[in-house]
């Protein structure tokens, strides 16, 4: 692991002092001195901070007041860089692709998981690969097994994960698995037909800052889509849920076929 890597791992969510860190650092490199570590700590994180990928402040309080929410919106976006230009000669990396290959070369990685949550689910499309037995008593993966492969994932140093279905939002315990990826520090993304989806879950979906979701569409027409979905009314309470959702200044992908 290079010395970034072993910078990187020492911030988080939790604010933590600059002596913390350092003592952190010292117990990894035990004969540097410990004012080169903080220096070389401080250059690293003023540039992470100059992107806005981080705040830093001399008290609490003044990081809790940088620490603006983030937000999709483009009206008010937090989290735009000031300026796109790009100070150093070096060669810039085309493509996240590119860097992600020069990454993991020699060192296997696995940057995105999908979880089948549920074989349940509330619609019967003709063209789905889950029987249509399974989809009324089908499983529910058991909520300590997901937190146990989580933990896992995360550690290997994954970053993104996919909950689905079936359809996720049948799984009593999703809400749950979202604050758990949180708390991981793992992107999240939903696959649904929103239909289960309550008014009351769209809270905490946004608190745990939730990337995607993403539903399919087979017609704006609803006999043509309830024909597909083999369900009847369900289109109108998709085009709803979705209104609910751009509301909410979520990013949101329809999938029209």
């Amino acid at each position: 692991m290079t010395l970034e890597q072993f910078f990187l791992k020492q911030i988080s969510r939790k604010v933590t002092s600059i002596e913390e860190i350092v003592g952190n650092l010292a117990t990894i490199y035990p004969d540097v001195d410990q004012k080169d570590l903080q220096q070389d700590f401080l250059d690293f994180a003023q540039d992470l901070e100059a992107a806005k990928f981080i705040v830093m402040g001399n008290t609490l309080e003044e990081v809790e007041q940088k620490d603006t929410s983030f937000t999709y919106s483009v009206e008010v976006p937090f989290t735009a860089t000031d300026d796109f230009s790009q100070p150093t000669k070096d060669r810039v990396k085309e493509n996240t692709q590119e860097f992600f290959l020069e990454e993991v070369q020699g060192r296997p990685l696995i940057s995105s998981l999908q979880f089948e949550l549920s074989s349940r689910c509330n619609e019967r499309c003709i063209h789905c690969y889950i029987p249509n037995g399974k989809k009324n008593t089908g499983f529910d993966m058991p909520l300590a097994k997901v937190k146990g492969i989580l933990d896992e994932f995360a550690e290997m140093g994954g970053i993104h994960v996919t909950l689905s279905g079936g359809e996720a939002f049948l799984h009593k315990d999703l809400l749950e698995i979202c604050k758990y990826c949180r708390e991981k520090d793992l992107k999240i993304s939903i696959l649904s037909n929103l239909i289960s989806l309550k008014d009351e879950q769209i809270p905490v979906l946004k608190e745990v800052n939730l990337s995607l979701i993403q539903t399919s569409l087979y017609s704006m027409n609803p006999e043509i889509h309830d024909k597909i979905t083999t369900v009847k009314v369900h289109l109108r309470r998709q085009k709803q849920q979705s209104r609910n959702w751009l509301q909410q200044t979520f990013l949101f992908r329809f999938h029209v076929h």
